[in-house]
């Protein structure tokens, strides 16, 4: 998988001028691409609902979890999986205080693309 920077703005939809995106995400064998636009879907999401998106992963289910992962391309059946993964996972992928949205989304992509592997 190819990853990128995304530079972005807190005021994500009010400034044409704030994102710059060059690549597209493509799953590594699920034949459906994630491409940046979806990324950025993923991230912005993660940004506005981080409180409930975060509670739903350190239990392992949820809406805000559920819809994550339809965001960032988890095949249906591998979303249990992913969910078990989150809720193991959490404390890794979660830190810190200072995980942004975009690291989050990254890191969780990544390893859902790995569940198609197991």
């Amino acid at each position: 998988m190819l990853v990128t920077d995304c530079k972005s703005d807190d005021n994500l939809f009010e400034s044409t001028t704030a994102v710059s995106i060059t690549t597209v995400y493509y799953g590594t064998s699920s034949n459906k691409f994630y491409s940046a636009e979806n990324k950025l879907q993923a991230i912005q999401f993660a940004r506005i609902n981080w409180s409930n998106l975060t509670a739903d992963m350190a239990s392992g289910r949820g809406e805000y979890l559920s819809t994550l992962a339809d965001l960032i391309a988890v095949k249906p059946a591998q979303k249990a999986a992913f969910y078990r993964m989150a809720k193991k996972r959490f404390s890794q992928l979660l830190p810190a205080a200072e995980v942004t949205p975009e690291q989050l989304v990254t890191a969780l992509k990544v390893a859902s693309e790995k569940l198609d592997k197991t």
